[in-house]
């Protein structure tokens, strides 16, 4: 395939959240800058939202300004996300020091062997389960849609 044909056969195929995602940060440039309402704004995420295809997400942002991007790739977002990149530092912290208080309530639960500091221990990694539990899909997810 060649040029006009391979854009008509890319435009029929499934977009995923992360091409999504990408629109939206756009869309989220072009209305800091200026080139859209707040109406705009919200009537193009809310249909980048339900977006199913390459061209329904072209479709979103063709009449805004775009960086030239390499060549059958799809435009890069202008700046990378550095939200994103706090979160998973921020939660990675957050299991990492609980993992070592953790340990550590083990170690002097097994050399002391005291009953407060098992409950405790256990008490810490059930914490532990649970911090992994209800941060580690988001952060994988962040991880996973980082910028390459």
């Amino acid at each position: 395939m060649s040029g006009p044909e391979e854009q008509l056969a890319r435009n029929r195929l499934r977009a995923s959240h992360a091409d999504r995602e990408q629109v939206i940060g756009l869309l989220k440039v072009a209305f800091v800058h200026g080139r859209l309402t707040k109406e705009e704004f919200d009537g193009r995420v809310d249909r980048a939202f339900t977006a199913r295809t390459y061209a329904e997400l072209t479709r979103l942002t063709d009449d805004l300004p775009v960086l030239p991007s390499a060549p059958g790739r799809w435009p890069v977002q202008a700046c990378p996300r550095p939200l994103a990149d706090a979160e998973v530092q921020q939660g990675g912290r957050a299991i990492a020091h609980t993992v070592v208080i953790t340990m550590l309530l083990w170690t002097a639960a097994i050399v002391t062997f005291n009953g407060a500091l098992f409950i405790a221990a256990f008490g810490a990694t059930c914490t532990v389960l649970a911090i992994s539990a209800m941060t580690g899909s988001r952060l994988l997810g962040l991880w996973l849609d980082r910028p390459r």
